[in-house]
């Protein structure tokens, strides 16, 4: 389920990506570890919204949440997926 749900967040993104930087980071956050897929497209943000339900209710089975902001500061569109750690 990890694997299907990191291969759809990462095929979007490139799927969306014309001539942008992609940028893509793991953050321990204790006792959780969060994946950041940072994309600088302008486009992203309004297709990613749309498209990850199916990914969202995948993430939720395994216990891990997805978000999606936009920085209009910035122009680009930040993904996390947090995941708890193994006890």
């Amino acid at each position: 389920m990890l694997a299907f749900v990191l291969w759809n967040l990462l095929d979007k993104v490139v799927d969306c990506t014309q001539n942008e930087c992609i940028t893509i980071e793991s953050v321990d956050l204790g006792g959780s570890v969060m994946i950041r897929v940072r994309n600088a497209g302008i486009y992203f943000y309004r297709s990613c919204a749309n498209c990850f339900r199916q990914v969202q209710h995948a993430a939720e089975k395994i216990g891990a949440t997805i978000s999606i902001d936009y920085d209009s500061a910035e122009t680009c569109t930040t993904v996390a997926l947090t995941l708890q750690r193994a006890a």
